[in-house]
């Protein structure tokens, strides 16, 4: 009976990884990095200067419009959720490890 529910566990933190990765590979990835390349048309556009390491100068700078804003705060929801997918992934590849070491017998 342990061993059921064992396999059980095993297979939903493979499911679970797998469903985490494919929609941050198919959706959460390309939008992310169409919304930044837009954010940085944006800067280029508007002569603002950005340097790798700071955040966006549009969130400071007075020549960013309300549009702007609401794209760079749509970028941070969708990283946030990127970031998230991927620790969620990791996760349960961790937790599809302890299950299967569980197993193991030395």
């Amino acid at each position: 009976q342990w061993y059921q529910r064992r396999v059980r566990g095993e297979g939903l933190m493979l499911v679970y990884g797998l469903l985490a990765n494919v929609a941050n590979s198919l959706y959460f990835i390309p939008a992310t990095t169409r919304l930044m390349f837009d954010i940085h048309a944006r800067e280029t556009e508007l002569g603002l200067e950005d340097f790798v390491g700071e955040t966006s100068p549009l969130k400071r700078s007075d020549k960013a419009s309300d549009e702007d804003r609401a794209v760079l705060k749509k970028f941070n929801i969708n990283h946030g959720i990127s970031m998230l997918m991927s620790l969620v992934g990791m996760g349960t590849c961790g937790a599809y490890l302890y299950f299967v070491s569980q197993g193991l017998k030395f």
